[in-house]
């Protein structure tokens, strides 16, 4: 069970940070890593400091909060939920459009803040048991050939020699398996790129979009990685400056 969680706050109005603030005083496992007043600020805070809950204004002086998560949703990689905060109901359906995890009105009694943490607490801490038992069931299965992956129908096993990358895709917001078979499998939307990682050391991670199986790479041309049959088909694997280091580090071990 995660013991601790960062939190960021995105409120133009001091007066309703400061609530929030003080109702989150009462959660000690919760700290607060980014307050931002405005849209430019807090897309820049919340990919730096890549926070676990956001409690997002909906009207702020530059963009509304919606438009904040539409811009920044490509950036967001890790599992951060999004409660909206607002004085407005009208905005709750845009907000659920947008996988609001909750939504909460101004001005909130006790009550209504603390039904909203234990939901945040009681889901995020299931989602960690159920990666527990996944690495137990693993456990069982050769070490870096067999994997026991969390797609979004269920538990399912693969073999590392099937897979020839994983691919995030960017609308649905969840990283897709692709297999030497050609299928496409959309991995639970919870897992994020280090977890895929920490599958095997067969994979390492060319782009924040891609991650590849070195067993299948045979050349990088124009910054894109070539692959062995059967997935010579696929063109658009990039690799990104940032990870074009690590990438040669680890060739350099094979």
């Amino acid at each position: 069970m995660k013991k601790q969680y960062t939190v960021a706050i995105i409120e133009d109005n001091e007066t309703c940070a400061s609530c929030l603030q003080n109702s989150l005083a009462a959660y000690p496992m919760f700290t607060i890593t980014v307050l931002a007043k405005d849209c430019c600020t807090g897309k820049k805070l919340l990919i730096e400091k890549q926070p676990d809950l956001l409690f997002l204004d909906v009207e702020l002086p530059d963009a509304t909060g919606i438009e904040l998560i539409r811009e920044v949703k490509d950036f967001i990689f890790w599992p951060m939920h999004v409660i909206f905060y607002t004085a407005y109901e009208k905005y709750l359906l845009a907000a659920l459009r947008e996988s609001a995890f909750d939504f909460l009105l101004k001005p909130y009694e006790p009550a209504e803040f603390q039904q909203i943490i234990s939901r945040f607490l009681t889901h995020t801490n299931s989602t960690i048991h159920l990666h527990q038992i996944a690495n137990t069931l693993s456990s069982f299965v050769p070490v870096n050939r067999s994997l026991l992956i969390a797609t979004i129908t269920g538990y399912q096993l693969f073999k590392v020699e099937q897979i020839g990358c994983f691919v995030f895709d960017k609308q649905q917001k969840q990283w897709n398996i692709i297999c030497c078979e050609g299928t496409r499998t959309p991995i639970k939307r919870t897992t994020r790129a280090i977890d895929i990682l920490a599958y095997s050391c067969s994979f390492i991670q060319t782009s924040q979009q891609h991650i590849i199986n070195l067993e299948y790479l045979y050349a990088i041309t124009d910054k894109c990685c070539k692959m062995l049959p059967p997935f010579d088909h696929i063109t658009d694997l990039h690799v990104s400056r940032i990870y074009m280091k690590e990438l040669q580090n680890k060739l350099n071990q094979l």
